[in-house]
């Protein structure tokens, strides 16, 4: 087992819990972006992540299987399986999530709502650090790097989003940013337990990277793409989901070089 690989794993689900940190930091301000600010930076966020779960998981995962003696379509069948199973066990979190009940009788509705919200970040962002350390197991930096920076730049608006919402229940502007940002504290445990595993059973590495994968393109398009489509005059989010992409794209063929 590499225990130095296992520590730079876990460094990596820190730091991309941390961007939770610094997108719930406006709210400290009272700058707490529109609207459409938050669109773009959400539209920007999936551009990321989708090209990021394509080109950094599923594409070596793909290859991955092949080294290890699967033919292509056995490779192929065992990496879509797991984007597969990747996005249902986020879409059974995100199920459970809907029918917890929170607060009791004599909690205000909008409160309940808020609190669900905070719940719902916190209990997605594990499987997300879980992604994060399953990549830094292939013991590729440009895997690595390319899943980090997909999942810390969707951390940005997840954080605002959580301080802005604790604000509007009257929240001080500290005790929001300090429990926005640490819903994504839980991220370096789950890039301990990916990391961890995967380096102890290489076998897993294909698999492991296609459900990272599943998992990243069913927040996308679960939560981030409606997000963007809630109100009408969309249009720069779609751009900034463009870039988004194609920054992803260029980061992963620059690295590759």
């Amino acid at each position: 087992m590499d225990w130095q690989l296992i520590g730079w794993g876990t460094f990596a689900g820190l730091t991309t819990g941390l961007a939770t940190f610094v997108g719930a930091t406006p709210a400290f301000f009272g700058s707490v972006s529109g609207k459409e600010r938050q669109n773009i930076m959400l539209g920007f966020a999936a551009g990321v992540m989708l090209s990021a779960s394509y080109l950094s998981l599923i594409v070596p995962a793909a290859a991955f299987a092949q080294d290890q003696g699967y033919s292509a379509f056995a490779a192929a069948a065992q990496v879509a399986l797991a984007v597969l199973v990747g996005a249902a066990c986020l879409d059974l979190l995100r199920r459970s999530e809907r029918v917890q009940s929170i607060g009791g009788a004599e909690a205000s509705e909008a409160a309940r709502r808020v609190w669900l919200l905070l719940i719902a970040m916190t209990a997605h962002n594990l499987p997300e650090g879980a992604a994060v350390g399953v990549s830094f197991a292939a013991g590729d930096p440009r895997i690595a790097i390319g899943t980090a920076v997909g999942i810390g730049v969707q951390n940005l608006p997840e954080g605002l989003a959580v301080a802005a919402a604790l604000l509007t229940i009257g929240y001080s502007r500290g005790r929001a940013v300090l429990i926005g940002g640490a819903t994504g504290l839980v991220e370096p445990v789950g890039a301990f337990l990916g990391v961890t595993l995967v380096s102890a059973a290489t076998w897993l590495l294909p698999a492991g990277m296609g459900w990272a994968a599943g998992a990243m393109i069913y927040i996308v398009a679960a939560e981030l793409i409606p997000a963007i489509h809630q109100e009408d005059g969309h249009r720069r989010p779609i751009w900034a989901f463009l870039i988004g992409v194609c920054a992803m794209l260029f980061l992963d063929i620059a690295l590759a070089a």
